[in-house]
């Protein structure tokens, strides 16, 4: 039997367990329905739209003067609502009980799903816990291991400390009655004076850096002057022609009109600007000399490393004449590169054999020498000297090294996908230059250790070398960063990193460059085997 809609609940359509009747519009709703609807509409009627609270909802008398219970969904006078249609018959029993199974069975699917994947996941973590307790023990093993080996160590050093004569000299440390070498520092550890040094070559740097850079800057080359640069008298062709190409060139500090050049032949050239000829050649080198670098106080005194495994120190005789005053080995492959400490007593080398290596100028000695986890392809030094960054040809990563300590201080990694080809530090000590052989160009803040700016070259038409960048030089005033890309040299404004000029005049790829005093001479070798300076 069908039930009037005046006994209907007007937002449901079926009959209220809890009547209410609205003062305003008379409609009939189920109390709880109609207020959670006035919650949701701020005090709204749904069906007349008109303003409702909840005080304006009258409850409805049952029977025999009893009311409704309040926010309950059963009668007050507790009359049992009749069953719904469905279920008055047995076919419609049968339904529901049908209804009924078929939610259970879904349910038990469900759960049968759910333990699975809990199964699973309890599997997965006892054999991760399983591994990592078995590395664990490996590790404690191997540790132990260490330990004892070093407590036999220090006992067997201690043996040797007591068996031997007073003052701590044995027997075998004499012989044919020469005096007995110094006692060599701790592994990893660089000697005093060492360290006195790198200790004094900072806090004097860095004391006035600031006010170095800043003077430098107010006599540096302006833009319009930079713009204006072309190639100076001519191009001076050097080297032999049998094995060509320059690889590397530097210009003295202390004598900027001299330029030192290294060649694929096995030999470095010391040319005067001033005379357009060579001053001297410097013939010790058995492969081709991949970097020179002049002392950075004297002009007298040049180093250049080789593919021959080894690096030399060099020293004017006078009359055009060179002579190698120290050798540096120890590598087991070609160097790629050297870097000049500040102080000028210091020098670092880089090499192929994945190490770089720290010498002793005046003595000739290593230092100590570290290896790293790729074979590197450059090196350089931090302004003040506290710093020392080796460049990986394999994976364009920098890692950066205190060099007091020689540990790594800092790794700047993720920006370059291929083995690096140029790196180089700002003068004012902040910011750091890295190239990959792509053409790609970071630009660091040291601060941050972040990546601040990137610079992609394209390649020129016609041009062979396509947009390789094999060189990058800050100038002495931090103001400009130059860079040898293909067969040309660009030149970028500090800070902002826009593109000032490009020179174009080499014939195939440009290997090095340098800045000569006050940024207003560049000075740009090539495989075309050109010397070239711009004015």
């Amino acid at each position: 039997m069908s039930v009037p809609s005046t006994f209907q609940c007007a937002l449901s359509g079926a009959v209220p367990s809890v009547p209410v009747v609205a003062r305003t519009s008379g409609l009939l709703f189920e109390r709880r329905l109609i207020e959670q609807q006035l919650q949701i509409s701020g005090n709204v009627c749904p069906i007349t739209k008109q303003p409702l609270t909840p005080a304006d909802l009258l409850p409805l008398v049952s029977h025999a003067g009893a009311q409704t219970a309040p926010g309950s969904d059963a009668p007050a006078n507790g009359v049992v609502r009749p069953r719904p249609p469905s279920a008055s018959s047995i076919p419609g029993l049968l339904s529901l009980l049908q209804g009924e199974w078929d939610a259970c069975m879904l349910e038990t699917f469900h759960l049968k799903q759910q333990c699975e994947k809990l199964k699973q996941d309890l599997a997965h973590a006892l054999y991760k816990e399983d591994a990592s307790a078995r590395v664990i023990a490996r590790l404690i093993k191997e540790r132990d291991a260490a330990r004892q080996a070093l407590l036999q160590t220090e006992q067997n050093v201690g043996r040797a400390a007591a068996a031997a004569p007073q003052g701590g000299v044995s027997a075998m440390d004499i012989d044919d009655g020469k005096k007995a070498a110094a006692p060599a520092a701790p592994a990893g550890a660089l000697p005093e004076w060492a360290l006195s040094l790198i200790g004094s070559t900072v806090t004097s740097l860095s004391q006035v850096r600031k006010a170095t850079v800043k003077e430098a800057a107010a006599s540096a080359a302006s833009v319009s002057d930079l713009q204006s640069f072309k190639v100076q008298d001519k191009s001076h062709p050097l080297h032999a022609t049998t094995n060509p190409g320059i690889l590397s060139v530097d210009v003295s500090r202390a004598n900027p009109d001299l330029i030192a050049t290294g060649g694929n032949d096995g030999k470095a050239l010391v040319f005067q600007r001033s005379t357009g000829k060579i001053a001297a050649h410097l013939n010790g080198h058995k492969s081709a000399v991949t970097d020179v670098q002049f002392h950075p106080s004297k002009e007298s005194v040049l180093f250049t490393a080789s593919a021959d495994h080894s690096a030399c120190a060099w020293q004017s005789e006078g009359a055009g004449k060179w002579g190698i005053v120290q050798h540096f080995t120890g590598a087991k492959d070609a160097l790629v590169g050297l870097a000049v400490h500040p102080s000028g007593d210091l020098l670092a080398t880089g090499s192929k054999d994945a190490s770089w290596a720290l010498f002793d100028v005046k003595e000739g000695t290593e230092l100590r020498r570290l290896r790293t986890p790729d074979a590197l392809s450059t090196i350089a030094f931090h302004p003040d000297g506290s710093l020392l960054a080796a460049g990986s040809a394999r994976d364009g990563s920098i890692r950066v090294y205190d060099l007091k300590t020689c540990n790594l201080a800092a790794e700047l990694t993720g920006s370059h996908t291929g083995g690096l080809t140029a790196l180089t530090f700002s003068e004012n000590g902040y910011h750091c230059a890295s190239a990959e052989a792509s053409g790609l160009i970071k630009l660091w803040d040291l601060r941050k250790l972040a990546n601040i700016h990137t610079i992609q070259c394209s390649s020129v038409e016609g041009d062979k070398a396509g947009a390789v960048v094999s060189s990058l030089a800050f100038d002495s005033s931090a103001s400009y960063l130059s860079a040898a890309v293909g067969s040309r040299v660009a030149v970028y404004a500090a800070k902002t990193w826009a593109e000032l000029i490009q020179l174009h005049e080499h014939k195939d790829r440009v290997t090095d460059i340098a800045w000569g005093s006050q940024a207003r001479t560049i000075v740009s070798v090539s495989m075309d085997r050109n010397l070239k300076i711009w004015a």
